[in-house]
Protein backbone atom coordinates (compact mmCIF):
# COMPACT_ATOMS: atom_id res chain seq x y z
CA UNK A 1 0.00 0.00 0.00
CA UNK A 2 1.14 3.73 -0.39
CA UNK A 3 3.59 4.32 2.26
CA UNK A 4 4.23 8.34 2.79
CA UNK A 5 2.64 11.71 2.25
CA UNK A 6 3.68 11.86 -1.53
CA UNK A 7 2.11 10.21 -3.97
CA UNK A 8 5.16 9.05 -5.47
CA UNK A 9 6.74 5.72 -5.84
CA UNK A 10 9.86 6.98 -5.17
CA UNK A 11 12.38 5.65 -2.94
CA UNK A 12 10.88 2.54 -2.01
CA UNK A 13 12.34 -0.28 -0.65
CA UNK A 14 9.88 -3.10 -0.86
CA UNK A 15 10.99 -6.54 -0.12
CA UNK A 16 9.42 -9.68 0.77
CA UNK A 17 11.39 -12.57 2.84
CA UNK A 18 10.68 -16.26 2.53
CA UNK A 19 11.40 -19.18 4.39
CA UNK A 20 11.64 -22.85 3.99
CA UNK A 21 10.18 -25.04 6.91
CA UNK A 22 11.38 -27.94 4.83
CA UNK A 23 14.82 -28.61 2.62
CA UNK A 24 14.34 -28.81 -1.05
CA UNK A 25 11.64 -26.34 -1.66
CA UNK A 26 11.03 -24.53 -4.94
CA UNK A 27 9.77 -21.22 -4.90
CA UNK A 28 8.54 -19.12 -7.62
CA UNK A 29 7.98 -15.10 -6.58
CA UNK A 30 6.06 -13.58 -9.52
CA UNK A 31 4.88 -9.70 -10.52
CA UNK A 32 1.11 -10.42 -12.77
CA UNK A 33 1.34 -9.34 -16.44
CA UNK A 34 5.22 -8.03 -16.30
CA UNK A 35 8.59 -9.79 -16.79
CA UNK A 36 9.71 -9.97 -13.12
CA UNK A 37 10.28 -13.59 -12.13
CA UNK A 38 12.23 -14.94 -9.53
CA UNK A 39 12.98 -18.73 -8.86
CA UNK A 40 14.79 -20.17 -6.34
CA UNK A 41 15.14 -22.90 -3.82
CA UNK A 42 15.06 -22.95 0.16
CA UNK A 43 15.93 -25.63 2.88
CA UNK A 44 14.44 -25.78 6.02
CA UNK A 45 14.93 -22.54 8.31
CA UNK A 46 16.81 -20.47 5.50
CA UNK A 47 15.30 -17.11 4.55
CA UNK A 48 15.70 -15.41 1.04
CA UNK A 49 15.45 -12.02 0.33
CA UNK A 50 13.26 -11.21 -2.23
CA UNK A 51 13.96 -7.30 -3.83
CA UNK A 52 10.48 -6.36 -5.74
CA UNK A 53 10.12 -3.54 -7.89
CA UNK A 54 9.86 -0.16 -7.00
CA UNK A 55 7.05 0.56 -8.76
CA UNK A 56 4.77 -2.25 -6.97
CA UNK A 57 3.66 1.08 -4.30
CA UNK A 58 -0.06 1.42 -5.25
CA UNK A 59 -0.29 4.79 -4.56
CA UNK A 60 -3.86 7.14 -4.35
CA UNK A 61 -7.41 5.65 -4.60
CA UNK A 62 -7.67 3.33 -7.79
CA UNK A 63 -7.58 -0.09 -9.19
CA UNK A 64 -4.09 -1.77 -9.67
CA UNK A 65 -3.56 -4.07 -12.26
CA UNK A 66 -0.57 -6.50 -11.17
CA UNK A 67 -0.57 -8.39 -8.00
CA UNK A 68 2.48 -10.19 -6.55
CA UNK A 69 2.13 -14.12 -6.36
CA UNK A 70 4.75 -16.41 -4.31
CA UNK A 71 4.09 -20.45 -5.08
CA UNK A 72 5.98 -22.99 -3.16
CA UNK A 73 6.74 -26.64 -3.55
CA UNK A 74 6.34 -27.44 0.10
CA UNK A 75 5.34 -24.81 3.12
CA UNK A 76 6.98 -21.78 3.60
CA UNK A 77 6.10 -18.50 5.63
CA UNK A 78 6.28 -14.93 4.11
CA UNK A 79 6.77 -12.38 5.23
CA UNK A 80 6.31 -8.73 3.47
CA UNK A 81 8.17 -5.43 4.16
CA UNK A 82 7.46 -1.83 2.91
CA UNK A 83 10.30 0.79 3.45
CA UNK A 84 10.87 3.84 2.99
CA UNK A 85 13.11 6.50 4.65
CA UNK A 86 11.96 6.29 8.65
CA UNK A 87 8.96 4.35 7.61
CA UNK A 88 8.96 0.94 7.93
CA UNK A 89 6.14 -1.67 8.06
CA UNK A 90 5.90 -5.33 8.18
CA UNK A 91 2.90 -8.01 8.15
CA UNK A 92 3.04 -12.00 7.65
CA UNK A 93 1.31 -12.68 4.63
CA UNK A 94 -0.94 -15.58 5.13
CA UNK A 95 -1.53 -18.79 2.68
CA UNK A 96 -4.35 -18.62 0.21
CA UNK A 97 -6.47 -21.67 1.56
CA UNK A 98 -7.09 -18.67 4.86
CA UNK A 99 -8.25 -16.38 2.78
CA UNK A 100 -12.02 -15.18 2.71
CA UNK A 101 -14.99 -13.01 1.54
CA UNK A 102 -16.12 -10.98 4.14
CA UNK A 103 -13.89 -8.27 5.87
CA UNK A 104 -13.58 -5.35 8.52
CA UNK A 105 -11.29 -2.12 7.98
CA UNK A 106 -9.33 -1.05 11.19
CA UNK A 107 -7.38 2.04 10.28
CA UNK A 108 -5.76 4.25 13.24
CA UNK A 109 -6.40 7.82 13.21
CA UNK A 110 -3.96 10.55 14.03
CA UNK A 111 -2.20 13.37 13.11
CA UNK A 112 -0.61 14.47 10.09
CA UNK A 113 -3.90 15.48 8.20
CA UNK A 114 -2.08 15.47 5.02
CA UNK A 115 -1.68 11.26 6.32
CA UNK A 116 -4.11 8.33 4.56
CA UNK A 117 -6.43 6.21 6.58
CA UNK A 118 -6.32 3.05 3.92
CA UNK A 119 -6.92 -0.07 2.81
CA UNK A 120 -6.49 -2.43 -0.21
CA UNK A 121 -8.79 -5.43 -1.49
CA UNK A 122 -6.97 -7.97 -4.09
CA UNK A 123 -8.18 -10.71 -5.68
CA UNK A 124 -7.19 -14.36 -6.28
CA UNK A 125 -7.20 -16.44 -9.81
CA UNK A 126 -10.66 -15.66 -9.69
CA UNK A 127 -12.50 -12.29 -10.79
CA UNK A 128 -14.73 -11.32 -8.44
CA UNK A 129 -17.01 -8.25 -7.56
CA UNK A 130 -16.54 -6.57 -4.19
CA UNK A 131 -19.18 -4.82 -2.71
CA UNK A 132 -17.48 -1.38 0.22
CA UNK A 133 -20.26 0.12 2.63
CA UNK A 134 -17.91 2.71 3.63
CA UNK A 135 -17.81 4.69 7.09
CA UNK A 136 -15.95 7.56 5.78
CA UNK A 137 -16.07 9.94 3.14
CA UNK A 138 -14.38 8.85 -0.30
CA UNK A 139 -13.63 9.78 -3.80
CA UNK A 140 -13.18 6.72 -6.31
CA UNK A 141 -12.99 7.36 -10.10
CA UNK A 142 -14.29 11.00 -9.50
CA UNK A 143 -17.11 9.80 -7.63
CA UNK A 144 -17.40 11.07 -3.53
CA UNK A 145 -18.88 7.85 -1.49
CA UNK A 146 -20.61 9.61 2.14
CA UNK A 147 -20.03 7.49 5.24
CA UNK A 148 -22.57 4.21 5.24
CA UNK A 149 -22.41 4.48 1.03
CA UNK A 150 -22.02 1.28 -0.83
CA UNK A 151 -19.01 1.07 -3.28
CA UNK A 152 -19.01 -1.54 -5.59
CA UNK A 153 -15.91 -2.35 -7.59
CA UNK A 154 -15.33 -5.63 -10.48
CA UNK A 155 -11.83 -6.82 -9.87
CA UNK A 156 -9.98 -8.80 -12.40
CA UNK A 157 -7.94 -12.22 -11.44
CA UNK A 158 -5.01 -10.57 -9.63
CA UNK A 159 -6.37 -7.51 -9.48
CA UNK A 160 -6.75 -4.96 -6.63
CA UNK A 161 -8.10 -1.80 -5.07
CA UNK A 162 -7.06 0.53 -3.12
CA UNK A 163 -9.09 3.49 -1.02
CA UNK A 164 -7.69 6.24 0.92
CA UNK A 165 -9.86 9.07 3.12
CA UNK A 166 -8.78 11.79 5.70
CA UNK A 167 -11.30 10.37 7.55
CA UNK A 168 -11.81 7.30 9.94
CA UNK A 169 -12.32 3.89 8.12
CA UNK A 170 -12.88 1.34 10.64
CA UNK A 171 -15.66 -0.44 10.12
CA UNK A 172 -16.07 0.04 6.56
CA UNK A 173 -17.56 -3.97 5.63
CA UNK A 174 -15.49 -5.05 2.68
CA UNK A 175 -17.68 -8.25 0.93
CA UNK A 176 -16.45 -10.19 -1.95
CA UNK A 177 -17.92 -13.18 -4.01
CA UNK A 178 -14.80 -14.85 -4.12
CA UNK A 179 -11.97 -15.08 -1.54
CA UNK A 180 -9.80 -11.85 -1.06
CA UNK A 181 -6.78 -10.54 0.52
CA UNK A 182 -7.47 -6.76 2.73
CA UNK A 183 -4.61 -4.97 3.77
CA UNK A 184 -5.49 -2.40 5.90
CA UNK A 185 -3.20 0.68 7.96
CA UNK A 186 -2.74 4.58 7.38
CA UNK A 187 -0.17 5.95 4.76
CA UNK A 188 1.97 7.74 7.29
CA UNK A 189 0.62 8.83 11.00
CA UNK A 190 2.57 10.92 13.62
CA UNK A 191 4.54 9.64 16.58
CA UNK A 192 6.79 12.58 17.90
CA UNK A 193 9.09 14.18 15.13
CA UNK A 194 8.06 11.72 12.01
CA UNK A 195 5.10 10.21 10.76
CA UNK A 196 5.08 6.60 10.06
CA UNK A 197 3.43 3.71 7.35
CA UNK A 198 1.02 0.82 9.40
CA UNK A 199 -0.24 -2.01 7.57
CA UNK A 200 -1.41 -5.69 8.61
CA UNK A 201 -3.06 -8.29 6.62
CA UNK A 202 -6.30 -8.84 7.89
CA UNK A 203 -7.99 -11.52 8.78
CA UNK A 204 -11.94 -12.75 7.47
CA UNK A 205 -14.72 -12.75 9.90
CA UNK A 206 -14.32 -16.74 9.80
CA UNK A 207 -10.89 -16.53 11.62
CA UNK A 208 -12.03 -14.20 14.12
CA UNK A 209 -12.11 -15.25 17.65
CA UNK A 210 -13.84 -14.86 20.96
CA UNK A 211 -11.03 -14.49 23.58
CA UNK A 212 -7.93 -12.29 23.52
CA UNK A 213 -4.72 -11.89 25.46
CA UNK A 214 -2.95 -8.25 24.89
CA UNK A 215 0.32 -7.56 26.14
CA UNK A 216 1.70 -4.89 26.39
CA UNK A 217 4.85 -2.70 25.12
CA UNK A 218 7.39 -3.41 27.67
CA UNK A 219 8.93 -0.32 27.25
CA UNK A 220 5.84 2.37 26.94
CA UNK A 221 5.52 4.44 29.53
CA UNK A 222 2.32 6.21 28.38
CA UNK A 223 -0.29 3.53 26.09
CA UNK A 224 -0.85 1.76 22.78
CA UNK A 225 -4.33 0.94 21.54
CA UNK A 226 -6.29 -2.04 21.02
CA UNK A 227 -8.64 -1.95 18.26
CA UNK A 228 -11.70 -4.38 18.45
CA UNK A 229 -14.33 -4.84 15.84
CA UNK A 230 -17.30 -6.66 15.89
CA UNK A 231 -19.75 -7.81 12.95
CA UNK A 232 -22.96 -8.51 14.63
CA UNK A 233 -24.27 -7.90 18.40
CA UNK A 234 -21.48 -8.52 20.44
CA UNK A 235 -21.73 -8.45 24.21
CA UNK A 236 -17.92 -7.84 24.82
CA UNK A 237 -15.73 -8.28 28.20
CA UNK A 238 -12.63 -6.39 28.97
CA UNK A 239 -10.23 -6.94 32.09
CA UNK A 240 -7.20 -4.32 32.84
CA UNK A 241 -5.29 -4.78 35.69
CA UNK A 242 -8.16 -4.82 38.60
CA UNK A 243 -10.53 -2.71 36.24
CA UNK A 244 -13.06 -4.73 34.15
CA UNK A 245 -15.74 -3.32 31.26
CA UNK A 246 -18.70 -4.44 29.54
CA UNK A 247 -19.59 -3.10 25.93
CA UNK A 248 -22.48 -3.89 23.75
CA UNK A 249 -21.13 -3.38 20.04
CA UNK A 250 -23.20 -3.33 16.63
CA UNK A 251 -22.30 -4.80 13.11
CA UNK A 252 -19.11 -2.69 12.04
CA UNK A 253 -18.44 -1.00 15.28
CA UNK A 254 -14.89 -0.45 16.17
CA UNK A 255 -13.87 0.24 19.89
CA UNK A 256 -10.24 1.94 21.03
CA UNK A 257 -9.27 0.53 24.54
CA UNK A 258 -6.31 1.53 25.99
CA UNK A 259 -3.36 -0.56 26.81
CA UNK A 260 -1.21 0.49 29.66
CA UNK A 261 2.18 -0.10 30.74
CA UNK A 262 2.28 -3.26 32.61
CA UNK A 263 -1.68 -3.79 32.17
CA UNK A 264 -2.06 -6.26 29.87
CA UNK A 265 -6.07 -6.81 28.70
CA UNK A 266 -8.19 -9.20 28.65
CA UNK A 267 -11.05 -9.71 26.05
CA UNK A 268 -14.14 -11.92 26.13
CA UNK A 269 -16.98 -12.13 23.96
CA UNK A 270 -19.84 -14.05 23.07
CA UNK A 271 -19.50 -14.25 19.42
CA UNK A 272 -16.27 -13.73 17.29
CA UNK A 273 -14.33 -10.41 17.17
CA UNK A 274 -11.25 -9.27 15.80
CA UNK A 275 -8.61 -7.16 17.82
CA UNK A 276 -5.71 -5.51 16.55
CA UNK A 277 -2.69 -3.83 18.35
CA UNK A 278 -1.83 -0.26 17.61
CA UNK A 279 1.52 0.78 19.12
CA UNK A 280 1.28 5.02 19.34
CA UNK A 281 4.92 5.04 19.29
CA UNK A 282 6.96 6.33 22.59
CA UNK A 283 10.39 6.73 24.08
CA UNK A 284 12.94 3.79 24.18
CA UNK A 285 16.38 3.92 26.46
CA UNK A 286 15.86 8.08 25.22
CA UNK A 287 15.24 6.93 21.61
CA UNK A 288 12.12 7.95 20.04
CA UNK A 289 11.00 5.63 17.88
CA UNK A 290 7.42 5.47 15.46
CA UNK A 291 3.75 3.86 15.64
CA UNK A 292 3.17 -0.04 14.01
CA UNK A 293 0.23 -2.04 13.73
CA UNK A 294 0.07 -5.76 14.37
CA UNK A 295 -2.48 -8.16 14.29
CA UNK A 296 -3.96 -10.16 17.57
CA UNK A 297 -4.35 -13.68 17.69
CA UNK A 298 -7.27 -14.99 19.44
CA UNK A 299 -6.49 -17.94 22.33
CA UNK A 300 -8.02 -20.90 20.02
CA UNK A 301 -5.35 -19.85 17.35
CA UNK A 302 -2.16 -20.53 19.40
CA UNK A 303 0.69 -22.55 18.23
CA UNK A 304 3.26 -24.88 20.17
CA UNK A 305 5.93 -23.45 17.18
CA UNK A 306 6.60 -19.84 15.31
CA UNK A 307 9.07 -18.41 13.13
CA UNK A 308 10.13 -15.05 13.83
CA UNK A 309 12.56 -12.70 11.84
CA UNK A 310 14.53 -10.01 12.71
CA UNK A 311 15.38 -6.85 10.94
CA UNK A 312 18.78 -5.14 10.55
CA UNK A 313 19.38 -2.00 12.28
CA UNK A 314 16.09 -2.74 14.82
CA UNK A 315 16.25 -3.89 18.60
CA UNK A 316 13.85 -6.39 17.92
CA UNK A 317 12.02 -8.54 20.68
CA UNK A 318 9.47 -11.17 20.58
CA UNK A 319 6.40 -11.10 22.88
CA UNK A 320 4.97 -14.17 24.42
CA UNK A 321 1.81 -14.63 26.09
CA UNK A 322 1.47 -18.43 27.50
CA UNK A 323 -0.18 -20.38 30.14
CA UNK A 324 1.78 -20.02 33.52
CA UNK A 325 2.44 -23.37 34.05
CA UNK A 326 4.05 -23.98 31.05
CA UNK A 327 6.09 -20.54 30.77
CA UNK A 328 10.10 -22.21 31.51
CA UNK A 329 9.17 -25.10 28.66
CA UNK A 330 8.92 -22.55 25.99
CA UNK A 331 12.75 -22.25 23.96
CA UNK A 332 14.18 -19.77 21.46
CA UNK A 333 16.33 -21.94 18.75
CA UNK A 334 16.16 -24.92 21.14
CA UNK A 335 17.55 -22.93 23.98
CA UNK A 336 16.07 -21.78 27.39
CA UNK A 337 14.69 -18.15 27.45
CA UNK A 338 17.43 -17.50 30.70
CA UNK A 339 16.59 -14.18 31.07
CA UNK A 340 13.01 -14.02 30.51
CA UNK A 341 11.11 -12.21 33.22
CA UNK A 342 7.18 -13.54 33.36
CA UNK A 343 4.44 -11.83 34.63
CA UNK A 344 1.19 -12.62 35.52
CA UNK A 345 -1.96 -11.18 33.66
CA UNK A 346 -4.63 -10.96 36.15
CA UNK A 347 -7.74 -12.78 36.43
CA UNK A 348 -6.07 -15.70 33.96
CA UNK A 349 -3.87 -19.21 34.09
CA UNK A 350 -1.45 -16.99 31.58
CA UNK A 351 1.65 -15.08 32.00
CA UNK A 352 3.86 -12.61 29.67
CA UNK A 353 7.29 -11.45 28.77
CA UNK A 354 9.50 -10.33 26.33
CA UNK A 355 13.06 -11.72 24.78
CA UNK A 356 15.77 -9.89 22.38
CA UNK A 357 17.22 -12.04 19.20
CA UNK A 358 19.49 -11.15 16.45
CA UNK A 359 18.63 -8.90 13.96
CA UNK A 360 20.32 -10.68 11.09
CA UNK A 361 17.84 -11.94 8.35
CA UNK A 362 17.37 -15.77 9.26
CA UNK A 363 14.61 -18.06 11.01
CA UNK A 364 14.47 -18.12 15.06
CA UNK A 365 12.59 -21.00 16.00
CA UNK A 366 10.46 -20.54 19.46
CA UNK A 367 9.07 -23.55 20.43
CA UNK A 368 6.85 -25.48 23.02
CA UNK A 369 6.96 -29.32 23.59
CA UNK A 370 3.04 -30.01 24.23
CA UNK A 371 1.37 -26.64 25.00
CA UNK A 372 0.47 -23.33 22.71
CA UNK A 373 1.40 -19.74 23.27
CA UNK A 374 1.25 -16.52 21.33
CA UNK A 375 4.17 -14.83 19.52
CA UNK A 376 4.41 -11.36 18.22
CA UNK A 377 7.47 -9.96 16.00
CA UNK A 378 8.59 -6.47 17.13
CA UNK A 379 11.09 -4.00 16.29
CA UNK A 380 12.32 -0.63 17.08
CA UNK A 381 15.37 1.88 16.25
CA UNK A 382 15.40 5.77 15.84
CA UNK A 383 12.30 7.40 14.68
CA UNK A 384 11.21 3.82 13.51
CA UNK A 385 9.43 0.58 14.13
CA UNK A 386 7.54 -2.28 12.97
CA UNK A 387 5.15 -5.09 14.52
CA UNK A 388 3.21 -8.08 12.98
CA UNK A 389 1.97 -11.55 14.38
CA UNK A 390 4.75 -14.52 14.23
CA UNK A 391 4.85 -17.17 11.51
CA UNK A 392 2.38 -19.83 13.34
CA UNK A 393 4.15 -23.58 12.23
CA UNK A 394 0.83 -25.38 12.91
CA UNK A 395 0.91 -29.35 12.34
CA UNK A 396 0.99 -30.93 9.35
CA UNK A 397 -3.18 -31.84 9.82
CA UNK A 398 -3.68 -28.50 10.05
CA UNK A 399 -2.45 -27.52 6.16
CA UNK A 400 -3.62 -28.08 2.62
CA UNK A 401 -1.99 -31.00 0.56
CA UNK A 402 -1.89 -28.64 -2.11
CA UNK A 403 0.64 -25.84 -2.84
CA UNK A 404 0.50 -22.84 -0.62
CA UNK A 405 0.27 -19.42 -2.92
CA UNK A 406 0.21 -16.21 -1.40
CA UNK A 407 -1.08 -12.74 -2.66
CA UNK A 408 0.46 -9.29 -2.16
CA UNK A 409 -0.01 -5.74 -2.79
CA UNK A 410 -0.66 -4.79 -6.72
CA UNK A 411 1.30 -2.43 -9.02
CA UNK A 412 1.10 1.38 -9.85
CA UNK A 413 -1.15 1.24 -12.71
CA UNK A 414 1.29 3.10 -15.36
CA UNK A 415 3.32 -0.31 -15.27
CA UNK A 416 1.51 -2.98 -17.57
Amino acid sequence: MQNGLQKSFEDGNFKLFVTGLKDSTSVTVAVYKTKFLRDFAVKRGETVPVQLPSNIEMVGSNTFHSAVIVRASHDVTVLSLSSKPNSVATTVVYPRYLLGNTHYVVTPSGEPSKGFQEFSVVSSQDPTQVFIYVTGQVTFHGVTYGPGSKLVVSLEAYQAVQIQSHQDLSGTKVVSHKPVVVLSGHSCIWAHDNCQHVFEQLLPIRKWGKEFLVAPLPFQTNYDVAYVAACQTTHLQIRSGTHHAKHQLQDGQVIAVEVRAQKPLYISSNVGVQVLFYATGGVKEGVPYDPFLSGVPAMFDYSKSYGILGQEGFHNLGLIVAESRTCQSITLDKQPLHYAHWRVIPGTSYSWTEFFFSGHQAMHFVEHPKSTFSLLSIGVAPHNSYGSVAFAIHCKSCLPSSFPSFLLHAAHPEFP
